[in-house]
């Protein structure tokens, strides 16, 4: 079902993961992008018409992407495979890091990574891991 195409009750799962795109008149699922300025899923099509729109791709490309380093919208796999790289990042200098700031210090480091407060390589580097950037 198109955007638009719908006009009643919102299902329970809507803007959930899997679940009914977020969009207002839409209810296709499965949903699976994320929308980083909504925190909601989308569907594929939703996803894209909101991401290519002209208003809110130049606005999060002026305001917003250059501090959080990532799209406005990705899917489960592309969140993950960022957050390993930066987790693979940390863990080639775990021991000298641990020697100079201790455990405690790199794993609120991997915490913060995990959860996604940490989210770039420039954002790493403020905590003192080479990043090469």
């Amino acid at each position: 079902m198109a955007y638009g195409d719908y006009n009643g009750a919102d299902k329970p799962n809507k803007g959930h993961e899997g679940g009914a795109c977020n969009r207002t008149r839409c209810q296709c699922e499965p949903a699976v992008w994320y929308n980083h300025g909504s925190m909601s899923w989308y569907c594929e099509d939703c996803a894209r018409d909101i991401g290519q729109d002209s208003f809110n791709l130049r606005d999060w490309k002026l305001n917003y992407e250059p501090r959080r380093g990532h799209p406005m919208f990705e899917t489960r796999t592309m969140m993950n495979q960022r957050v390993n790289t930066l987790l693979a990042v940390i863990d080639v200098q775990k021991n000298d890091y641990i020697a100079e700031v201790g455990y405690r210090e790199y794993e609120c480091l991997v915490a913060l990574v995990n959860d996604g407060t940490v989210k770039t390589l420039t954002q790493l580097a403020e905590y003192g891991i080479d990043t090469g950037t």
